[in-house]
């Protein structure tokens, strides 16, 4: 249906943060690009995969920040 809004990330957008922290792109999965039709892609299962591991890390130090913070409150 034409009416719906399709929303996402743009794949070069992703390729110029990966640049930017001296990574690769290509070399992961989610990352797609057809040379023969210049069409950038992203698989977004494979991405959201390493989004929660993200998200599980940040989550765990932020944790820890509060638990830090709680114990110099406590004393």
């Amino acid at each position: 249906n034409s009416d719906r809004l399709h929303v996402g990330v743009l794949a070069q957008d992703v390729q110029d943060v990966f640049k930017a922290h001296n990574f690769d792109v290509t070399l992961y999965s989610f990352f797609c690009y057809d040379a023969e039709n210049d069409v950038y892609s992203i698989r977004y299962v494979d991405m959201l995969i390493i989004e929660a591991a993200y998200q599980r890390r940040r989550i765990a130090q932020l944790e820890a920040q509060v638990q830090a913070l709680s114990a110099r409150i406590n004393d």
